[in-house]
């Protein structure tokens, strides 16, 4: 009986521990409207001003994943934060639509953000894919503009 009261308690410390270690939900941001707060209309496209990526996403990160429409579930295999599988099935259906790209934001190896924002004002579409369809920016190489057409 002692043992099974033993067993029971290691594994409910172990359930405990490995909740312990959840990173709890994923934020879903409204970044169209970060870009309104900025000033910046989600249906302009002028080309001649840059847009700060930096300032659209308003969370602490150190990568962010720009997925553009009609992106393919294997091309997202590319994504190896710990939690992204909690919001791939969701980034996934979203990526059917072609009015609008999806931002995923990563802290540490973990998604803490993610949501969609405009076509327009952040054109992806001329910068450097280097994992397929997708496209990634460091916090370091976030700079206005980030290698990206607006």
């Amino acid at each position: 009986m002692k043992r099974i009261k033993v067993i029971t308690l290691v594994l409910l410390l172990m359930l405990q521990l490995n909740v312990c270690k959840q990173s709890g939900p994923i934020t879903k941001i409204d970044f169209d409207q970060n870009l309104k707060s900025l000033g910046i209309d989600k249906n302009s496209s002028n080309a001649n001003q840059p847009i700060d990526l930096c300032k659209v996403v308003n969370v602490d990160w150190d990568l962010i994943w720009i997925i553009p429409p009609y992106t393919t579930a294997a091309s997202l295999k590319a994504i190896d934060a710990e939690n992204f599988s909690e919001i791939e099935d969701k980034v996934l259906a979203a990526s059917d639509a072609d009015w609008f790209q999806q931002l995923v934001v990563v802290k540490q190896n973990k998604v803490v953000a993610y949501g969609e924002i405009a076509l327009l004002p952040l054109d992806s579409t001329k910068a450097r894919r280097s994992e397929g369809s997708l496209v990634s920016i460091t916090k370091q190489d976030c700079t206005p503009n980030a290698g990206l057409a607006r």
